[in-house]
């Protein structure tokens, strides 16, 4: 797909969008979709009232029986609607647990740790009594053309299975929360230098994805091949992940001389709470607990009210 047809498909997505979203302080707010999984979620006992309501024992029981209903809690967390102290007080409490985390991941050294990183992150929050959730997302990178000509994409369909690509987190007023983006295995430093340590986006410019940033060449040609495009095998195959791209738009974040585009695909995140997650998910050798009541409280406590 071209850029200008791109350009094009956007304007028109975010035309569409705003048809049922409000004017408010978070631009995903959608009070048509919030009322009907409110009444959805009251209907199985929820209580919906406080963040972290995923754990609640009514929700887990409903999780037992319909694992997606998982994204249907992702999709309350975009569509809710938001006060303007809300986002403030959220906002602070997301910059200063992202950036521990971030902190973390660089001085772990290892490379590829979106899923434990973000999903840290998200139980962090969690903890904190933040709206969030941990997203599963393709990334596709145009770096400046003086890094490289050619885009990296980080491919929901690759090797036959549909794990997380890559994973940010989602935490009003941020559409997207990195801490990985620039800590991937590339070809050339160069390109990770290119990239911010931490994203952390509150501007909503919607992406419009097309075929090639969610499969990777090989699949699209085996898709080809079969003469089926890769739309009509999503919705045939995978349902769910082709109900959350209408759900959940793509999302665009501007870096100098080039863009992160995110196209949320579903939920990952940790089973476990945060005093339970596994020495296999600690980062720089401090478990989340720690990182949580050692860096990000004191850092809290110590900005004031």
């Amino acid at each position: 797909m071209g850029e200008a047809r791109r350009r094009k498909l956007a304007q028109v997505t975010q035309v569409s969008l705003g048809r049922d979203r409000m004017r408010g302080p978070w631009p995903l707010s959608n009070p048509i979709e919030e009322q009907r999984l409110a009444s959805q979620f009251s209907k199985l006992g929820v209580d919906i009232s406080v963040p972290g309501f995923q754990d609640s024992p009514a929700f887990l029981a409903e999780e037992a029986r319909r694992p997606e209903v998982m994204d249907d809690y992702a999709r309350f967390v975009e569509a809710r609607g938001y006060t303007e102290e809300e986002l403030a007080l959220a906002q602070r409490k997301v910059e200063v647990a992202a950036e521990v985390v971030a902190a973390a991941v660089h001085a772990d050294g290892r490379l590829g740790l979106c899923t434990v990183a973000s999903g840290v992150l998200s139980r962090i929050l969690d903890a904190m009594g933040v709206w969030n959730y941990c997203a599963k997302a393709s990334m596709a990178i145009t770096f400046p053309p003086s890094v490289s000509l050619e885009k990296r994409t980080f491919y929901t369909l690759d090797s036959g299975d549909t794990v997380a690509a890559h994973a940010v987190v989602v935490a009003p007023p941020f559409l997207i929360v990195d801490a990985t983006a620039s800590a991937q295995p590339f070809d050339d430093v160069a390109m990770s230098a290119a990239l911010p340590k931490l994203v952390l986006e509150k501007e909503f410019t919607p992406y419009q994805w097309a075929d090639d940033d969610l499969a990777a060449p090989h699949v699209l040609h085996a898709l080809s091949r079969q003469g089926v495009s890769l739309r009509s095998y999503l919705r045939s195959e995978l349902p769910e992940l082709f109900e959350n791209l209408k759900a959940l738009p793509g999302r665009r974040v501007a870096i100098p001389g080039g863009s992160l585009d995110y196209v949320v695909t579903g939920v990952a995140g940790l089973v476990e709470t945060l005093p339970e997650i596994p020495e296999a998910q600690y980062l720089a050798g401090m478990s989340p607990q720690q990182l949580y009541e050692e860096r990000v409280l004191p850092r809290l406590n110590a900005a004031g009210p």
